[in-house]
């Protein structure tokens, strides 16, 4: 098995001849691209894209509408079927894989960490990179926030996978880790989806702060941080369907609109425990629609919070329930 891993070829390869691709100067340009993995369905189809340098760029749309795919061929994970991506009038195609790379900077949903210390995990990003470098990226990451409360600072071993940290401390060194490269290009991959309320806002600051001067494109299916962003692009079935700004795709009423309807008009306690619905909301559910104004305030104050852990069936096929599910934040599979 160690042989058939080793023997593997990637999927990626340079072409000979490749070239040092230069500092990205003015833009990213998606030129018709259309990309499907083997065997399956999905992944992208004829999408025109430009991302102007410097800018805050947020792709959102439905599970499944291609998102986290445009991101891995940014990052060249991936080359487009037909079509070609473009950093200034450079095909990616035709750059070295390395020049590719240097060039990025990668927030997963989970950070990967090894069991060392926080200064190396933080290092991994960029090897080359001094003790005072790790040191300011971890402080404007937030590391030390955190790292000065523990006995051995920077030095402190994280365990196994980061197994001594909490969710929201592996992720700011997975920032820390990314922003030590200097990254023309910084990619978010759902970086919060797996973190509680309060350190979600806090690791969006975090990156609201240190993506500042550089190129940003977010991927994300929780829309209230998008609204801050330069340029929202709207995903569907592979298909670029929108694009604007956030005050202009709300007032066209197309998919963005209808993702933000769902997602808006609730309410979370700071420490995440405790959810409300507005009235307003309420009014939006077709079952409740025909309700007046002061039934449905009255029917607001009515909900109560439940809180299920993954895994947890909350009704099975069968049951008799006088209960009305309103899910507020989590992933339901029917």
């Amino acid at each position: 098995r160690v042989q058939q891993l080793l023997d593997e070829r990637p999927v990626v390869t340079e072409a000979l001849g490749a070239v040092e691709l230069p500092p990205l100067a003015r833009d990213v340009r998606f030129d018709d691209v259309s990309f499907s993995y083997p065997g399956e369905r999905g992944g992208l189809q004829g999408v025109t894209l430009r991302i102007e340098k410097g800018t805050r760029v947020a792709v959102v749309g439905p599970s499944g509408a291609g998102k986290s795919t445009l991101l891995h061929l940014l990052a060249r994970f991936h080359d487009p079927t037909s079509g070609a991506i473009r950093f200034d009038d450079h095909d990616l195609r035709d750059a070295s894989l390395g020049s590719v790379r240097r060039q990025l900077g990668i927030v997963f949903q989970e950070s990967v960490l090894f069991d060392d210390t926080i200064r190396e995990n933080i290092r991994i990003g960029l090897l080359s990179a001094g003790d005072e470098d790790v040191a300011r990226a971890a402080r404007r990451a937030g590391v030390d926030g955190f790292a000065q409360l523990l006995a051995d600072g920077l030095e402190t071993a994280v365990g196994e996978r980061g197994s001594r940290l909490s969710g929201g401390q592996r992720q700011r060194i997975g920032i820390a880790r990314a922003i030590l490269r200097e990254p023309a290009l910084l990619l978010l991959d759902e970086p919060t989806s797996a973190l509680d309320p309060v350190t979600e806002a806090g690791v969006w600051a975090t990156l609201d702060e240190v993506g500042a001067g550089c190129t940003v494109v977010t991927v994300t299916h929780r829309l209230a941080p998008v609204a801050r962003a330069d340029h929202i692009v709207v995903l569907d079935r592979g298909r670029l369907v929108e694009q604007g700004t956030h005050g202009e795709l709300l007032a066209r009423g197309g998919v963005y609109a209808g993702l933000w309807e769902k997602q808006n008009g609730f309410a979370l306690s700071a420490d995440g425990d405790r959810a409300t619905v507005e009235p307003g909301r309420l009014a939006r559910l077709p079952v409740l629609s025909s309700l007046g104004s002061s039934l449905l305030e009255e029917l607001a104050g009515l909900f109560v919070t439940e809180l299920h852990p993954a895994g947890r069936d909350g009704v099975r096929e069968g049951d008799r329930t006088s209960s009305f599910y309103i899910v507020v934040r989590g992933k339901v599979a029917v």
